[in-house]
């Protein structure tokens, strides 16, 4: 009975070694959809600021038109 009570923790150790390696990846995987996301948000910033500079010549072009 020993020998089966020894079995069962090792497995046992074993299943939590393989928990701790899932959870590892998981936190892994969280960290770079919020970096991705994180990224997403920016581009949107910056592609309004993109396009609010691109429009600025024109704008003093049309005021040096005038």
């Amino acid at each position: 009975m020993r020998h089966s009570t020894r079995s069962l923790a090792g497995r046992k150790a074993d299943l939590y070694e393989q928990l701790a390696q899932v959870n590892q990846q998981i936190r892994q995987e969280r960290w770079k959809l919020k970096q991705c996301k994180e990224i997403s948000e920016t581009a949107v910033i910056m592609q309004r600021d993109i396009d609010r500079v691109e429009q600025q010549p024109q704008r003093i072009a049309n005021t040096h038109q005038r």
